[in-house]
Protein backbone atom coordinates (compact mmCIF):
# COMPACT_ATOMS: atom_id res chain seq x y z
CA UNK A 1 0.00 0.00 0.00
CA UNK A 2 3.06 2.14 0.88
CA UNK A 3 4.16 1.47 -2.92
CA UNK A 4 0.81 2.38 -4.44
CA UNK A 5 0.86 5.95 -2.52
CA UNK A 6 4.13 6.91 -2.94
CA UNK A 7 3.87 6.09 -7.06
CA UNK A 8 0.86 7.99 -7.02
CA UNK A 9 2.41 11.05 -5.23
CA UNK A 10 5.32 10.90 -7.48
CA UNK A 11 3.36 10.25 -10.57
CA UNK A 12 1.29 13.33 -9.39
CA UNK A 13 4.29 15.62 -9.61
CA UNK A 14 5.64 14.07 -12.92
CA UNK A 15 2.93 14.84 -14.57
CA UNK A 16 2.53 18.48 -13.25
CA UNK A 17 6.26 19.17 -14.22
CA UNK A 18 5.81 17.93 -17.78
CA UNK A 19 2.31 19.50 -17.90
CA UNK A 20 3.41 22.88 -16.85
CA UNK A 21 6.94 22.55 -19.28
CA UNK A 22 5.23 21.56 -22.53
CA UNK A 23 2.85 24.48 -22.12
CA UNK A 24 6.08 26.99 -21.05
CA UNK A 25 7.19 25.73 -24.41
CA UNK A 26 4.04 26.45 -25.69
CA UNK A 27 3.87 30.14 -23.99
CA UNK A 28 7.45 30.86 -25.74
CA UNK A 29 6.67 30.26 -29.22
CA UNK A 30 3.16 31.20 -29.16
CA UNK A 31 2.75 33.81 -26.14
CA UNK A 32 -0.50 34.76 -24.53
CA UNK A 33 -1.77 38.77 -26.19
CA UNK A 34 -0.52 41.37 -23.92
CA UNK A 35 -2.52 41.42 -20.07
CA UNK A 36 -3.18 38.16 -19.94
CA UNK A 37 -3.23 36.65 -16.61
CA UNK A 38 -3.81 33.65 -15.23
CA UNK A 39 -6.01 35.27 -12.58
CA UNK A 40 -8.28 36.90 -14.28
CA UNK A 41 -10.56 34.50 -16.01
CA UNK A 42 -11.79 36.82 -19.13
CA UNK A 43 -8.08 37.52 -20.26
CA UNK A 44 -7.35 33.75 -20.27
CA UNK A 45 -10.61 33.17 -21.98
CA UNK A 46 -10.09 35.87 -24.63
CA UNK A 47 -6.49 34.27 -24.94
CA UNK A 48 -8.19 31.12 -26.18
CA UNK A 49 -10.42 32.07 -28.35
CA UNK A 50 -7.47 34.18 -29.84
CA UNK A 51 -5.18 31.53 -30.12
CA UNK A 52 -3.95 29.50 -32.83
CA UNK A 53 -4.65 25.52 -33.54
CA UNK A 54 -1.06 24.79 -33.16
CA UNK A 55 -0.63 26.69 -30.10
CA UNK A 56 -3.77 24.61 -28.81
CA UNK A 57 -2.41 21.99 -29.88
CA UNK A 58 0.21 22.43 -27.32
CA UNK A 59 -1.63 22.51 -24.51
CA UNK A 60 -3.71 19.62 -25.48
CA UNK A 61 0.51 17.79 -26.15
CA UNK A 62 0.91 19.10 -22.36
CA UNK A 63 -2.46 17.00 -21.13
CA UNK A 64 -0.84 13.85 -23.14
CA UNK A 65 2.49 13.93 -22.20
CA UNK A 66 1.82 14.71 -18.68
CA UNK A 67 -0.14 11.77 -18.37
CA UNK A 68 2.00 9.35 -19.83
CA UNK A 69 5.42 10.84 -17.62
CA UNK A 70 2.91 10.60 -14.71
CA UNK A 71 1.22 7.02 -14.95
CA UNK A 72 4.54 5.68 -15.92
CA UNK A 73 6.70 6.80 -12.96
CA UNK A 74 3.42 5.75 -10.86
CA UNK A 75 3.36 2.12 -12.34
CA UNK A 76 7.04 1.98 -11.75
CA UNK A 77 7.25 2.88 -8.12
CA UNK A 78 3.89 0.97 -7.21
CA UNK A 79 4.45 -2.09 -9.37
CA UNK A 80 1.34 -1.60 -10.13
CA UNK A 81 -0.97 -0.20 -13.40
CA UNK A 82 -3.85 0.85 -10.68
CA UNK A 83 -1.28 3.60 -9.85
CA UNK A 84 -0.93 4.68 -13.21
CA UNK A 85 -4.11 4.75 -14.28
CA UNK A 86 -5.70 6.90 -10.62
CA UNK A 87 -3.25 9.40 -12.47
CA UNK A 88 -4.77 9.05 -16.11
CA UNK A 89 -8.30 9.50 -13.82
CA UNK A 90 -7.03 12.54 -12.29
CA UNK A 91 -5.43 14.02 -15.82
CA UNK A 92 -9.04 13.72 -17.10
CA UNK A 93 -10.87 15.33 -14.54
CA UNK A 94 -8.31 18.40 -14.60
CA UNK A 95 -9.34 18.61 -18.61
CA UNK A 96 -13.43 18.31 -17.63
CA UNK A 97 -12.28 20.75 -15.10
CA UNK A 98 -10.11 23.20 -17.17
CA UNK A 99 -12.93 22.73 -20.04
CA UNK A 100 -16.08 24.03 -18.30
CA UNK A 101 -13.64 27.10 -16.74
CA UNK A 102 -11.82 27.93 -19.55
CA UNK A 103 -14.46 27.06 -22.98
CA UNK A 104 -12.47 26.58 -26.11
CA UNK A 105 -12.86 24.45 -28.94
CA UNK A 106 -14.91 20.75 -28.59
CA UNK A 107 -12.09 18.87 -29.63
CA UNK A 108 -9.87 20.02 -27.23
CA UNK A 109 -11.32 18.14 -24.34
CA UNK A 110 -12.20 15.43 -26.40
CA UNK A 111 -9.04 14.19 -28.21
CA UNK A 112 -7.49 14.88 -24.14
CA UNK A 113 -9.74 12.52 -22.72
CA UNK A 114 -8.76 10.20 -25.53
CA UNK A 115 -4.80 10.84 -25.39
CA UNK A 116 -4.59 10.49 -21.56
CA UNK A 117 -6.45 6.69 -22.15
CA UNK A 118 -4.01 6.11 -24.86
CA UNK A 119 -0.46 7.49 -22.76
CA UNK A 120 -2.15 5.65 -19.80
CA UNK A 121 -2.53 2.27 -21.95
CA UNK A 122 1.11 2.32 -23.37
CA UNK A 123 2.24 3.74 -19.55
CA UNK A 124 0.97 0.21 -18.27
CA UNK A 125 2.67 -1.54 -21.22
CA UNK A 126 5.94 -0.54 -20.20
CA UNK A 127 8.27 -3.18 -18.16
CA UNK A 128 10.96 -2.59 -16.39
CA UNK A 129 13.68 -5.32 -17.92
CA UNK A 130 16.00 -6.81 -15.08
CA UNK A 131 19.93 -5.85 -15.41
Amino acid sequence: MLKLALGIVAGIVTGMIVISAVEMIGHAIWPPPPGTTSGDMDSVRAAIAAAPTAALATIVAAWTMGAFAGALVANLIARRALAGWIIVALVIASIVVNATMIPGPVWMPISGILLAIVAGWLASRVRPKPI
